[in-house]
């Protein structure tokens, strides 16, 4: 009989600024809530930042290979040939939940124009005071001071 694998939990986070202001301060917890379930996954973990994603898609693509164990080369040199098209085409893509790319690809969208910056500032603040988001803390910190 074929043996189980273990779990392993690929894990992409975004700032937590960009977020909360994108989904609405009332969904705040839940982007917290996230980290922790990451935090206390008890098996293999990778976690991603969703600006490397965007800023070197190609580095991106190839750390998550190395991480599915990805072994077919050429679907793989196929997708890094053609990275900027097919990254287009995710983008443009219709009728998906996530509601299309309103951010046009900018790191900083929705932060600065949100109505209610200092209460998500302060929130976020005070969440990055725990010394269990220290992963966060250390990739985001002051971002949006």
């Amino acid at each position: 009989p074929p043996q189980n694998k273990p779990q392993t939990l690929i894990f992409i986070v975004r700032n937590p600024w960009e977020v909360i202001a994108r989904h609405g301060f009332e969904s705040r917890n839940l982007y917290f809530r996230d980290i922790d379930y990451y935090l206390a996954f008890d098996g293999e973990k990778h976690l991603f930042y969703y600006e490397d994603m965007i800023t070197d898609k190609r580095s991106f693509i190839e750390k998550m290979c190395v991480v599915l164990e990805f072994k077919i080369l050429q679907k793989k040199e196929y997708v890094l040939d053609n990275l900027e098209e097919l990254w287009s085409l995710s983008l443009s893509g219709k009728q998906r939940a996530w509601g299309g790319n309103k951010s046009k690809q900018k790191l900083d969208y929705h932060f600065p124009r949100a109505n209610n910056k200092e209460q998500i500032d302060a929130f976020i603040r005070e969440k990055l005071s725990d010394e269990r988001f220290e992963i966060i803390r250390n990739k985001y910190g002051d971002a949006n001071v």
